[in-house]
């Protein structure tokens, strides 16, 4: 019962943000495709071709996603160190 309303549920999200995305798409020539996806890359709903591979790019957005976390989580460290070093600099 559980897989079949989280099914449902799916299927409802898919319907309102369809047209969303096919609205985005005929904003410009530029945008060729796009997509909602959740974190781990499933497609909740998406306005792409055919012959690409909604696996292979939720996959790509995924480890793309997981590498800009660790990156920023980087940055947050590294202007933390920065701003100690700083203030034990100037006692």
């Amino acid at each position: 019962m559980i897989a079949s309303a989280n099914e449902s549920n799916e299927q409802s999200i898919a319907a309102v943000l369809k047209p969303i995305l096919g609205r985005l798409n005929s904003v410009s020539k530029e945008i060729e495709a796009s997509a909602v996806m959740t974190r781990d890359g499933l497609t909740l709903a998406s306005k792409i071709r055919d012959d690409v591979n909604q696996d292979r790019l939720g996959a790509m957005c995924a480890s793309l996603l997981s590498l800009s976390d660790k990156t920023a989580k980087g940055v947050r460290e590294a202007r933390k160190d920065a701003r100690e070093n700083e203030a034990t600099s100037l006692e």
